[in-house]
């Protein structure tokens, strides 16, 4: 491909080669997966955990079931969710969380513990109940992400 950027390098005698190129990658392969059950998992989670301030890394770990001193002095590893998401990578599963509070499934509150420092909670959000109810099961609401 002739683009502007190998114009100008090769003006100044450099090269560029086309492997590191974003343009010109091979393209993965993605896939999507139907992560309905998944995400009325994640909101029971947050709802359970509601009153304890969760954060998304800290949610993320519980549903992936990482094995850490926090999750074990709270006992969230005792929680019938943990680990439920565990076929998800980290990324993927940031992906869904992040759909879910584009959806208004869940929310972020931002809370201004100290000067310069702002954390986000984990909370259910409007829609939370929609994607939890039997009905909308049956109504063929689904939430699907691309995975690579």
């Amino acid at each position: 491909m002739d683009y502007f950027q190998n114009r100008l390098l090769e003006y100044f005698d450099e090269l560029f080669p086309s492997s590191e190129c974003g343009n010109c990658r091979p393209v993965y392969k993605t896939s999507s997966i139907d992560c309905t059950r998944m995400s009325i998992e994640i909101l029971k989670l947050v709802s359970d955990l509601n009153q304890t301030n969760s954060t998304l890394p800290y949610i993320i770990d519980i549903l992936r079931g990482v094995d850490n001193k926090t999750i074990r002095n709270t006992g969230h590893y005792c929680l019938r969710r943990f680990n439920s998401c565990h076929q998800l990578t980290r990324l993927d599963l940031e992906r869904l969380i992040s759909h879910l509070i584009i959806d208004g499934y869940l929310k972020q509150e931002c809370i201004d513990k100290q000067p310069s420092l702002i954390i986000a909670y984990l909370r259910p959000g409007v829609n939370a109940v929609q994607l939890t109810s039997s009905n909308s099961q049956q109504s063929g609401n689904t939430t699907k992400i691309q995975t690579e």
